[in-house]
């Protein structure tokens, strides 16, 4: 092969390679923000609380995320659960890059977000007042009305048009109740298997002291497969 074909192959390789990689990028928020070390700490709750798999099922997303220091402010307070919500609050179900923030039509708007997809916001809790404001700041917050803009649209973090896009603001978009959602580990474990038909399953991991393992592991998510007591297959529970 002579020279110019062989960096015409290379060329063809390092292209589809570039493009694959943006691509994978493109369909994962975790990928995105393992390049900025200040969000490490909201990064590391997102796959906790698999947050990030909604995220990365949705075609147009835009994430606020918070820096290390708000992120750590709001963990030390709340369970995961309640973490869980803060986060999905912050994942708008519609494309904002800088331009379109400040370009809002009448300076004002409600947006949907993945809490509001989850069914179990209040009224209209689930949705979020973006608000241009004197100065070309921009802020957030709940939509119930009298609700204050306290979260600040701080800078742009990436976008890929018109697909996912990633900007920082200054604190958490909160409500009163969405962070006392109880934690998953306080359901009664052994209580969902003795009314499902695994009464001696249910008898054996509290005897045995496996269920504090189980019970460790609810908030991220557990899929439990029990005996019933009577003769017949396993059954399923997700958790």
């Amino acid at each position: 092969m002579s020279n110019d074909g062989k960096l015409s192959s290379l060329l063809v390789v390092v292209s589809v390679l570039a493009l694959w990689a943006v691509a994978t990028e493109g369909s994962n928020i975790t990928a995105i923000l393992e390049n900025f070390p200040e969000y490490s700490l909201y990064n590391s709750y997102m796959t906790q609380t698999k947050v990030a798999d909604e995220v990365n099922s949705r075609e147009t997303v835009t994430c606020l995320v918070l820096p290390n220091a708000a992120m750590s402010a709001l963990a030390a307070k709340h369970s995961l659960a309640g973490i869980k919500n803060a986060l999905r609050i912050l994942v708008l179900l519609d494309y904002f890059d800088p331009q379109k923030l400040h370009d809002i039509p009448q300076g004002t708007t409600l947006t949907t977000t993945l809490y509001q997809a989850t069914g179990k916001a209040p009224g209209n809790q689930g949705f979020v007042n973006i608000t241009n404001l004197r100065g070309g700041k921009v802020a957030f917050g709940p939509a119930a009305p009298g609700s204050k803009l306290a979260s600040d649209y701080t800078k742009s973090v990436r976008q890929i048009p018109y697909n996912i896009s990633v900007l920082e603001i200054s604190s958490p978009i909160v409500f009163p109740g969405l962070l006392d959602a109880p934690s998953v580990a306080d359901a009664n474990l052994t209580g969902l298997l003795e009314k499902a038909g695994c009464k001696t399953f249910a008898s054996l991991i509290t005897s045995s002291g496996m269920l504090k393992n189980f019970q460790a592991a609810m908030d991220k998510g557990l899929t439990l497969f029990a005996p019933t007591t009577r003769r017949s297959r396993p059954r399923a529970f997700r958790i």
